[in-house]
């Protein structure tokens, strides 16, 4: 089985990267994979093989943006996955 471990908390900021989401199958039950943006502090250690827990919800990292000594903050995008759409 795969687990996942808590490798440290940091402050972020989450929002919606698309007004909707996808839905895609999944065996035998449509899974809704919604597309996000997560910042986090610049010094922050972050890879697209990561995971990250806000709450009760999970996202999984999509693309980490290459280093730029102007950013004050990581821009992160990542999928939810089994998300339901709210308007």
């Amino acid at each position: 089985t795969q687990a996942w471990a808590a490798v440290g908390t940091v402050a972020c900021d989450l929002w919606p990267a698309n007004r909707g989401m996808q839905e895609t199958p999944g065996g035998a039950q449509l899974l809704s994979r919604g597309e996000w943006y997560i910042t986090v502090p610049y010094d922050t250690v972050v890879t697209a093989k990561d995971r990250i827990k806000i709450d009760n919800r999970s996202f999984e990292v999509t693309f980490v943006p290459n280093n730029r000594s102007w950013d004050t903050g990581l821009r992160i995008e990542a999928n939810s996955h089994n998300e339901e759409l709210r308007t």
